[in-house]
């Protein structure tokens, strides 16, 4: 009959029945798989026994009612049961509504998710220098974002921002960054400028950093941390300015060594008159540089243990023999492996940097 008749929704039964009895049919209607709830209300004799009645609501029965069966309270058990199947209705269209309006964020949010990772930069060679990189955002979409291009001739540009909480608002703030930084316009006003000879020359990231803290300052609540410079094809020196961002970390390949370089400063847009520093680091052939969120380093485990800095510094040194893609996958491994299901609280994401001095210079 349900099968035949899929619009049932109240079932008035008698306990006792040949073949299966009231609680066996209960039990058949809990375990199909109906659009809708079923009402059941189940007939019974007024000597049946309390632990009988639970045996009954746990069988799936709604109600009971006693015999010899007056009709007046029967009327009113139908109304209780028409009342609650409204409401069942009610809120069915009401789930389906919401369910509809989920599907629709969620379908914009994988598109979003698309254009983001559209942005990031293409891994390869810039004149012989490699760039790689890690991307796992936490929710569809990510408040990190990271980049590296030509700034000039000579000079190559990257940055790595963290826009602090969660979520679209986060992720609104890092696309604009994203397009702040990268637009032409941008480059030619915030990031380089003309000598007296007309020659391109980068503007100190200190200074860099200082006028994105000016032009955002007014984003309300929302921050961000960030590492920006540039690195010096010919001899490999590296100027950069940190901002609240954790500390890089520079392999120094031909001795497997690694080592946190930078200091911290303020987070951008947080106070409006932060001071920022400029810091220097060399590098020779071969050697690495690896800027990263702190969602890598905070990675929790199942007992709640961070993979913590001394962790990733031990794998970037015991995989300096490594490619640079195989030591980012080892430590891409290595993450999954302890954080265990894959849901990570925050974006993990790293740019690594791998110095080889250009063909034209050797």
């Amino acid at each position: 009959m349900f099968r035949e008749n899929p619009d049932i929704n109240l079932v008035l039964t008698d306990w006792i029945m040949p073949n299966i009895d009231g609680l066996q049919l209960c039990q058949l209607i809990r375990q199909a798989e109906l659009p809708h709830y079923v009402y059941v209300i189940v007939l019974t004799g007024k000597d049946e026994r309390e632990s009988s009645l639970v045996q009954g609501l746990n069988a799936g029965a709604d109600d009971f009612l006693f015999k010899p069966i007056d009709p007046n309270k029967l009327r009113i058990r139908l109304q209780m049961a028409f009342r609650i199947l409204g409401l069942e209705q009610t809120l069915a269209e009401r789930n389906r509504k919401l369910y509809h309006t989920y599907e629709q964020i969620r379908q914009d949010l994988l598109l979003a998710s698309v254009m983001q990772k559209n942005l990031l930069p293409a891994k390869g060679h810039v004149d012989n220098i490699v760039f790689d990189w890690l991307f796992y955002p936490s929710h569809f979409i990510a408040g990190d974002i990271f980049n590296y291009f030509e700034l000039t001739d000579e000079y190559l540009a990257f940055y790595h921002l963290d826009v602090s909480g969660h979520g679209v608002r986060s992720a609104l703030l890092s696309f604009t960054l994203h397009h702040y930084i990268n637009n032409k316009g941008g480059q030619s006003s915030v990031l380089r400028y003309k000598d007296a000879e007309g020659v391109y020359q980068p503007v100190p990231p200190e200074q860099v950093v200082s006028a994105l803290n000016q032009r955002f300052t007014d984003s309300g609540d929302l921050y961000f941390t960030m590492v920006y410079g540039y690195l010096h094809k010919a001899t490999g020196v590296v100027q950069f300015t940190q901002a609240g961002h954790p500390c890089p970390i520079h392999l120094t390949t031909t001795q497997h060594q690694a080592n946190f370089c930078g200091g911290s400063g303020f987070p951008v847009a947080l106070f409006p008159n932060s001071d920022y520093e400029r810091l220097s680091l060399q590098m020779v052939e071969g050697d690495r540089l690896f800027i990263y969120s702190d969602g890598i380093t905070e990675c929790l485990n199942a007992v709640q243990q961070s993979y913590s800095e001394q962790r990733l510094l031990s794998l970037l040194q015991n995989t300096a023999d490594q490619t640079l893609e195989q030591t980012l996958q080892s430590l891409c491994d290595e993450l999954f492996d302890w954080q265990g299901n894959g849901q990570f609280e925050d974006d993990m994401t790293l740019l690594a940097i791998e110095y080889h001095a250009p063909l034209s210079f050797k």
